[in-house]
């Protein structure tokens, strides 16, 4: 039972640390994307109809990263409300604090002690 309760109370700090890692992503795509060149070679002739777009590739990229960051945080808001009900449940104000400072605020518990 406690750890499942454990991993309940989780559920919003691993929604936010995938936001996090996503974001890192994303600055990591669009500054790679920012050092792209393009190099014309006129003794060269484009003989295939695929056509490798570097930029075009990147901002996909950072337009699916974006919207899957969204869907986290939207998830990421439902989830912290049901917790912050619950905490607001525990019948002592001290133990709401120290449960809100390690599962919403994502302390450690030698951090929080």
């Amino acid at each position: 039972m406690q750890n499942q309760a454990k991993a309940y109370l989780s559920r919003y700090g691993n929604l936010m640390a995938q936001c996090r890692s996503l974001q890192l992503s994303i600055i990591s795509i669009r500054e790679n994307a920012e050092n792209i060149t393009v190099r014309l070679d006129p003794n060269k002739v484009q003989s295939s109809a695929k056509i490798h777009d570097p930029i075009a590739e990147s901002a996909a990229a950072i337009a699916d990263m974006e919207r899957m960051q969204s869907e986290y945080f939207k998830e990421a808001k439902v989830v912290l409300e049901e917790i912050m009900r619950l905490i607001k449940r525990v019948p002592d104000e001290r133990l709401q604090n120290l449960l809100i400072l390690r599962y919403v605020d994502g302390l450690t518990w030698e951090v929080v002690a």
